[in-house]
């Protein structure tokens, strides 16, 4: 989602934050982009487990979901490698330049 400021990017981060995720809990992970947060969907009965991160890069705020975690050990490591990907392609945007960061 794009914003006409960097202010009100930092306010709509800020308000999703607060807001969290109903019955999710909170993963620590290191912080990507200018602000991030991510949180660890807990198995429901129509649904599997997931880890969704929101991460904002200047006027922009990314949503990734990384859908049946429970199924792979490493997904919040993989999330976590896309989502800077995410911020590096974003900030290149911004910058006015190709996208053109890859996943590492």
């Amino acid at each position: 989602m794009a914003y006409p400021s960097r202010d009100v990017a930092e306010r709509a981060f800020s308000n999703r934050k607060k807001a969290g995720a109903a019955g999710a809990a909170e993963v620590s992970m290191p912080r990507i982009g200018d602000e991030s947060v991510a949180y660890a969907d807990p198995r429901a009965p129509y649904a599997d487990p997931q880890i969704k991160m929101t991460l904002r890069v200047g006027t922009v705020i990314a949503v990734m979901t990384y859908q049946d975690s429970d199924k792979d050990p490493n997904s919040a490591q993989a999330l976590q490698s896309l989502a800077q990907m995410q911020a590096k392609r974003l900030r290149q945007a911004e910058l006015g330049q190709v996208p053109t960061a890859t996943a590492s």
